[in-house]
């Protein structure tokens, strides 16, 4: 904890560079809804999983 606004800044700096980057599942539309939340639960994403409305 005490380190923890410095290693945030070096993670910040780190991406910004390109040096670490971070995955997202994008799924489109209300409609995928109960599909995309199934996916959470089930091991079928990588990184962040955002619904698109």
């Amino acid at each position: 904890m005490p380190k923890y606004r410095e290693a945030a800044g070096e993670m910040g700096k780190s991406m910004m560079e390109g040096k670490l980057k971070s995955r997202a599942d994008i799924c489109e539309g209300i409609e995928n809804f109960f599909e995309t939340f199934q996916r959470l639960f089930s091991g079928g994403k990588k990184g962040k999983l955002v619904l698109k409305v």
